[in-house]
C-alpha cells in the first residue's frame, strides 16, 4: 500500500523506531542497556522511540554510535527520501 505524503513524519518516525528495535535485537541489547549507555531512564527510551524527532542531537549521536546504525537510518529520519540517499551513495 502506498504511503500518504501527508503522513511522511509519522512514517519516518515508525521507520526509525523499527530500525532501532531491529538493531537492538540483532545486537542482543535491551532498551534498559541503551538507557544506561545514554544516561537516561528506561521510560525516556520509550518516549525517544515514539517521538524520535525530539531526540537531542548528542543522544542521537550516542544512539547511532552504540547501535552502529547505517547512515540511511538517520538520513531518512531527517527527511531525506530513499531515492535521494541512493543517488548520493551510488555516485
Amino acid at each position: 500500500m502506498p504511503r500518504i505524503r501527508q503522513k511522511a513524519d509519522v512514517y519516518r518516525n515508525e521507520d526509525f523506531r523499527r530500525d532501532v528495535l531491529v538493531q537492538l535485537a540483532q545486537m542482543g541489547i535491551h532498551q534498559r542497556d541503551l538507557a544506561e549507555h545514554l544516561g537516561v531512564c528506561d521510560a525516556t527510551i520509550s518516549v525517544m522511540l515514539r517521538q524520535p524527532e525530539k531526540i537531542q542531537v548528542d543522544r542521537l549521536r550516542k544512539l547511532i554510535s552504540l547501535l552502529k546504525l547505517p547512515p540511511e537510518t538517520a538520513l531518512r529520519l531527517l527527511g531525506y527520501q530513499t531515492k535521494d540517499i541512493r543517488e548520493v551513495t551510488d555516485a
